[in-house]
Formats: C-alpha cells, structure tokens, sequence
C-alpha cells in the first residue's frame, strides 16, 4: 500500500505541475481519481483519510490564496484567478492528504520529524514546480521564499499529522 500511495502521489504531483506549466489545470484530475479510488478500496483508515483531504484542501486554498494574494507566488494555470489558489494545486493538496497515513506514515509519527519534513520538503516541491514551469515566479528572495514556504508547509504538516494521530489514538481506545 505504501508503495503504490508513494508513486500515485508522485504521479499527480508531476501531472499537475507539468499540466500547469502547459497552461493546463485538469491533467492531475484523472490521476488524483485514481489515487481516491486507491485509497478508498485499499486504506483500512478510510474515514480518516477523506476527512484528511477535507481538511488539506481547506488549507491549501488558505496558503495558497494567500501566496497569491500577497504576490509571493503568481501561478501558471491560475484557474479560476489570479487571487485564488490555482485548480491544480488544490488537487495536489487533496492527493498530499491521502499520504499522510501511508506512504509518510513513518514521518508523521513524531512532531519533529512532520515539523521538519514540512520545513524542507515543502519549499524543494515549489521550486521544483518552479523549475518545470508551474510556478512563474516569486514575489520574495529565494531566502524568504524558502522560509515562508517551509514554515507554512511545517505547520500544515504538524496539524495534519496531529489530526491523524488523535484519530488513531481514539479508535485504539475503543
């Protein structure tokens, strides 16, 4: 299960970057479609992991919006605008949700290790969108950007984390 999770993420991770850098915001649609599917068949946390995806989504159209907002990201494929969280990003944020109890199960089981998976592998991801196209430019240094993006993505990733564990922990108590 680990495995597959691992690798339909990757899957939509490069379909919505590279749809976005093409202009496009539906390519990672199918792909998420298959990763939900995976997950709804496979995942014995099922009812956690959607509700997971509620709340990535949530905050992704949240930083996201911000980001956009405040000038610090402009966005290829800025669908349905240039002030919102683009399309294909909030896609990426609902597959992201789907990993957190399988494939990055291993890193969200101590606070530190989700703080700082956030903090470093959120900031490699944009710049990495950066540098397929995805993303068309950066409205800070890269220094600040990298911080900004890292302590959004450290955050994000100690309350999903959090989420998944005080889940956890109460169906171990039943």
């Amino acid at each position: 299960m680990r495995l597959a999770n691992a690798l339909l993420f990757q899957a939509l991770w490069f379909s919505a970057v590279l749809g976005a850098a093409k202009g496009l915001w539906w390519p990672a649609l199918p792909v998420l479609g298959v990763l939900i599917a995976f997950t709804w068949r496979y995942s014995p946390t099922r009812a956690q992991d959607f509700r997971l995806l509620g709340v990535a989504v949530a905050l992704g159209m949240i930083i996201e919006t911000g980001f956009a907002q405040t000038g610090w990201i402009r966005y290829a494929a800025a669908l349905p605008s240039t002030e919102l969280a683009p399309v294909w990003i909030l896609l990426m944020w609902a597959g992201f949700a789907l990993t957190i109890n399988h494939s990055l199960a291993p890193l969200m089981r101590t606070r530190w290790l989700a703080l700082l998976s956030g903090a470093v592998f959120g900031p490699l991801a944009y710049f990495g969108a950066a540098r397929l196209g995805a993303v068309e430019s950066f409205g800070l240094s890269t220094l600040a950007m990298m911080l900004v993006i890292g302590v959004a993505w450290a955050l994000s990733l100690l309350l999903l984390a959090e989420l998944a564990r005080v889940k956890t922990a109460a169906k171990e108590l039943v």
